[in-house]
């Protein structure tokens, strides 16, 4: 499943796309999306009982669909400049006391739309997001700020806000013998790495001057 929302590598403004070969799953995943029952063709069509859900009404509209088409077309040069602005950038702050990158454990599979740097600890992580903030990358940020996308900064994980008056699914039966808590420090290796890691968007436009730019800017707000 991939996501077209506003800040993925190609935006449609909402909506998304889901990929599968096998036909059962993609009766299933039309029905739920829809009115519950799959369109095949131009009309609903039950198929069967694995096809018949309760549907949510999720349909992307035709015009995010058609910008979603276009957009597809210039996903491979998107990707391409985005991996090579980051590798120029990250290789001007190649040697930066106190400067690392993140592991990727798969390199070639990386499309590049931020570069995440690791500090020596989390004041000077939390430093380097306002001074970037002040020279003009308004989207970077220490990790740990990084709104809903870190899980102790999703209120209704935290505070096990309920999908229904019964409690679900925090209730249920099947969770009795869960008593996760999902406030910070819940992970701490990970709260860890959060809090002294820095993540600066990478556009897709960049020029070799705007790159040769951005390092020189980030190499002054990491120092």
């Amino acid at each position: 499943m991939f996501s077209l929302q506003l800040n993925k590598n190609v935006t449609a403004g909402e909506g998304g796309i889901l990929v599968t070969d096998d036909a059962a799953l993609y009766e299933r995943c039309n029905s739920a999306h829809d009115l519950g029952i799959p369109w095949i063709g131009s009309a609903p069509s039950e198929t069967g009982p694995q096809s018949v859900t309760w549907g949510l009404g999720r349909r992307m509209s035709e015009l995010c669909g058609a910008v979603a088409g276009a957009q597809l077309a210039k996903l491979p040069a998107i990707v391409a400049h985005m991996r090579a602005s980051k590798r120029r950038i990250k290789s001007m702050l190649q040697g930066a006391p106190g400067v690392n990158f993140r592991r990727l454990n798969d390199e070639c599979g990386d499309t590049g739309p931020f570069l995440m740097i690791l500090l020596d600890d989390q004041s000077r992580a939390e430093r380097a997001g306002q001074r970037l903030n002040e020279v003009g990358f308004s989207d970077a940020c220490r990790l740990a700020d990084y709104g809903l996308h870190i899980y102790s900064n999703v209120p209704q994980l935290v505070h096990k806000v309920p999908l229904s008056p019964a409690g679900d699914p925090w209730n249920l039966p099947d969770n009795a013998a869960s008593v996760r808590d999902y406030a910070l420090g819940a992970c701490p290796k990970s709260d860890a790495l959060f809090a002294r890691s820095v993540l600066i968007p990478i556009p897709s436009r960049l020029t070799p001057e705007q790159e040769k730019q951005a390092a020189e800017l980030i190499r002054a707000a990491l120092a």
